[in-house]
C-alpha cells in the first residue's frame, strides 16, 4: 500500500479538484445572492384574507378606529 494510484495521474487529479472547487464556488455564490435578495426584499406586508384574525384582536382594531381625536387615538373611557 502506497497511498496513491498508478493508473490516475497528478494532472487528472488537480483538474477534478479545481473543477469541484470552482462548482461549489459558483453554487455558494448564487446562495448567497438568492439569500440577500430575499433579506433586501423583506417580509410580505399584504393581509392574508384566508387566514383568520383572533377574535381579541379584531375588537382592538374596531375599539381603537372608533376612537380618534385630531388622527390620534384616544383610548376608550373605562365602563363603571
Amino acid at each position: 500500500m502506497d497511498g496513491y494510484s498508478k493508473l490516475v495521474s497528478p494532472g487528472n487529479a488537480w483538474f477534478s479538484f479545481l473543477g469541484f472547487l470552482g462548482m461549489y464556488t459558483v453554487l455558494s455564490m448564487l446562495f448567497f445572492f438568492l439569500v440577500l435578495r430575499e433579506i433586501d426584499r423583506g417580509p410580505e406586508t399584504t393581509e392574508d384574507k384566508s387566514r383568520p384574525i383572533a377574535p381579541a384582536v379584531e375588537r382592538t382594531r374596531e375599539t381603537t378606529e372608533d376612537y380618534t381625536q385630531d388622527g390620534f387615538p384616544v383610548p376608550p373611557q373605562k365602563v363603571r
